[in-house]
């Protein structure tokens, strides 16, 4: 986006510059064989006859208004160009705070499930294999607690994924690359 502005800011000059005089400077050299008519007379001209010269010229605009259209355009692309930087620069800006937000509410999620969720889970599961073993319980109750247990350990992965996604967010928002 920075480069766009850059790109528009030329372009405004280019623009200047294509509406000021025009130099130009010439050199030529050049054989002619065979006959030529000079002042009524055949006069031949070998290869070793050589004609040179030089030209100089200067262009100068007459109808300056196409230029100055041209001009008020370039500014008018530069204009937008640093309005679009400001635009992306806000939304990166915002795209980076709910980032942050996602990484804190994800690392909350997670500090939960270690301090809480995981001991209870693994909590029940022990209690239930060995209620199941002493037969205080059956094996579809057994099964229920296991289920409960998976899917609390599921939970927990999914929000360490999460959790680790955030963080490449951040990281990519932030223009950080990625050691691998």
């Amino acid at each position: 986006m920075k480069q766009q502005i850059e790109v528009a800011g030329r372009t405004v000059g280019v623009e200047k510059a294509n509406a000021g005089p025009d130099f130009s400077i010439g050199y030529f050299n050049q054989s002619i064989r065979g006959f030529q008519n000079i002042n009524g007379q055949n006069i031949y001209s070998g290869p070793g006859d050589r004609f040179s010269g030089f030209q100089a010229g200067i262009q100068i605009p007459l109808f300056f208004s196409a230029y100055s259209n041209r001009i008020k355009a370039a500014k008018t692309g530069a204009r937008i160009a640093a309005t679009q930087y400001s635009l992306y620069e806000t939304n990166v800006k915002g795209q980076y705070q709910q980032a942050v937000e996602e990484y804190l509410k994800q690392l909350k999620s997670m500090e939960y499930y270690e301090q809480n969720a995981l001991p209870n889970a693994d909590f029940l599961r022990k209690q239930s294999q060995a209620a199941f073993t002493q037969g205080e319980i059956q094996y579809v109750e057994l099964l229920q607690a296991l289920r409960t247990y998976s899917e609390i350990r599921s939970n927990y992965l999914q929000t360490v994924n999460q959790f680790n996604q955030s963080i490449i967010e951040l990281q990519y928002l932030s223009g950080q690359t990625i050691n691998r």
